[in-house]
């Protein structure tokens, strides 16, 4: 396990495993599902209910990526890299993410091979 969130409105802790899987622990039926590999990387890192009620993560390793989770629907979606196109330069090992009010998906790099500080990544999910 690498990443335990407890959706706030419902009885549900979802986990990210360092295997790129998705999981959900019913808390009051005391059962685990798996709900798939929402990302081709492995190592979900961080998740996260946005306002729009879908569920998001990041994670990978070298090949990071976003992803959302329709928890009605029961299914996800790549949304891509974390990136900067601009820059040419892409997020190695992210650690944990957090979605502010305008939907925003922050999430923090601390391992950067072949750069010297730490970043913040701003992502802005385009469907």
């Amino acid at each position: 396990m690498n990443v335990i969130y407890q959706a706030p409105d419902e009885a549900l802790c979802y986990i990210g495993t360092s295997g790129g899987a998705l999981l959900a622990f019913d808390t009051e039926a005391v059962s685990l599902e798996y709900l798939g590999k929402p990302m081709m990387d492995s190592r979900i890192e961080g998740l996260g209910v946005g306002s729009d009620g879908l569920l998001y993560g990041c994670g990978g390793w070298y090949g990071t990526e976003i992803f959302a989770y329709d928890r009605e629907a029961r299914r996800s979606w790549n949304l891509g890299p974390i990136a900067d196109p601009a820059l040419d330069i892409r997020c190695i090992i992210p650690h944990d993410m957090t979605i502010d009010g305008e939907g925003t998906i922050w999430t923090g790099e601390t391992d950067m091979t072949g750069r010297s500080t730490a970043a913040l990544w701003e992502c802005r999910p385009q469907w």
